[in-house]
């Protein structure tokens, strides 16, 4: 719904006329037209005058006919007897003039006050925010018909002389014109009233941004933000607790130590209400768990095994998320899990590796030489040059 308000200056009054458009249609709620000339004509003096030379001689209350004469009007001379019979009985010694006067009529009335039943910091009001509105008609046989304000259109219709309605106050900080509208034709004079609300606590949705790893783990330094926010009154403070510790002031707060860490935000608006978040768990390792390996001392020269299976080992140690698990493989095989055995004469390549259950990992390599074949040994000699195998 859209409102387009008229203003119009004439004859010393501020004319505003209201449109309410809806669906591209307008159509008049209300005039504001202000207070009317309230005037009302009301008898006078019957004044006396004598024929002959027009004197004036006395006068008496008008509108009521000849049975007041003989009451003062006013200030003047009250009527004698004598000239009260003169005129009752038809007599030609006097004549009257009736006149009238104009009197002025007081004027529609309206008044707003702000109500709160939960008061804020800096002007602001918490909640039970309302309007409440009175008016008054004090012209006798008139009424309040409507209310009306340029934000709301008409706030109440209750067709009595003083009337008092409320209004109850959405959040934000604003204003409104308003008036009261009487049976006589016209409007009170207008009024401004403003008002700030702000009933609703701010938000703070944390997030946490950070190099993912597994099982929930992050395996670098971690930004938690507190991403808080108020539509009304705006954000005043926003603090952060870390592990159960002091307050500080912030809207951030990186963490970079392993471990698990807690982090909650607290956020004040202008108005004073106030808000805790949720509290983030947040899980880092960024080390890498120790591998231990090990295998026999080569019982050959030169490193070299001259016994077969050799048996290799592993084991490892992780403080933070804890050792998911330990493998080994020899030349490029299967992963198995330690130990494993190597056989076979020749040069054999084994790797070990270790992973966290964030997700670090740690390897080892080693080559590993076995040769349990003897070597074959061929003897040659000359054919003996003697008889029966003598040189």
């Amino acid at each position: 719904m859209a409102r387009k308000t008229l203003r119009l200056a004439y004859g010393g009054l501020l004319i505003v006329v209201l449109f309410v458009v809806t669906l591209g249609v307008a159509t008049v709620m209300a005039d504001y037209t202000g207070p009317a000339h309230r005037t009302k004509t009301v008898a006078g003096c019957t004044k006396v005058y004598r024929y002959y030379d027009d004197a004036y001689i006395c006068s008496f209350p008008g509108g009521a006919g000849l049975n007041v004469c003989g009451d003062q009007c006013s200030n003047h001379p009250t009527c004698s007897a004598f000239v009260c019979n003169d005129l009752r009985n038809g007599g030609n010694n006097y004549y009257t003039k009736d006149e009238t006067q104009t009197i002025t009529l007081p004027n529609a009335t309206a008044d707003a006050t702000l109500q709160c039943a939960t008061p804020g910091d800096n002007g602001w009001c918490r909640g039970g925010a309302n309007i409440h509105f009175t008016a008054s008609e004090p012209v006798s046989g008139h009424v309040i018909t409507a209310i009306e304000t340029s934000k709301w259109g008409y706030v109440c219709q209750p067709h009595t002389a003083s009337p008092a309605c409320d209004k109850a106050l959405p959040d934000g900080a604003e204003s409104t014109d308003y008036w009261a509208e009487s049976s006589w034709g016209d409007s009170s004079l207008a009024h401004t009233i403003s008002w700030k609300v702000d009933a609703t606590a701010p938000t703070a949705a944390p997030t946490t941004s950070g190099a993912m790893g597994q099982n929930g783990w992050y395996v670098s330094p971690v930004t938690v933000a507190a991403n808080a926010s108020d539509a009304a009154s705006g954000l005043a403070s926003v603090q952060y607790q870390v592990d159960g510790g002091t307050w500080q002031s912030g809207e951030t707060v990186n963490l970079s130590t392993d471990g698990v860490h807690t982090v909650v935000f607290k956020a004040e608006d202008v108005a004073g209400n106030t808000t805790t978040s949720q509290r983030v768990t947040v899980k880092i390792d960024t080390t890498a768990p120790t591998l231990t390996p090990s295998m026999p001392e080569p019982n050959g020269d030169d490193d070299w095994f001259v016994t077969a299976p050799v048996q290799i080992g592993a084991s490892a140690e992780d403080a933070t998320s804890g050792v998911a698990s330990v493998e080994c493989r020899i030349d490029g095989g299967a992963w198995q899990t330690p130990p494993v055995n190597v056989t076979g004469d020749g040069e054999h390549v084994v790797e070990c590796e270790a992973t966290d259950n964030a997700g670090n990992s740690t390897s080892w390599r080693k080559t590993v030489e076995v040769d349990t074949t003897a070597p074959a040994l061929t003897a040659s000699a000359p054919s003996p040059d003697g008889s029966e195998g003598w040189y």
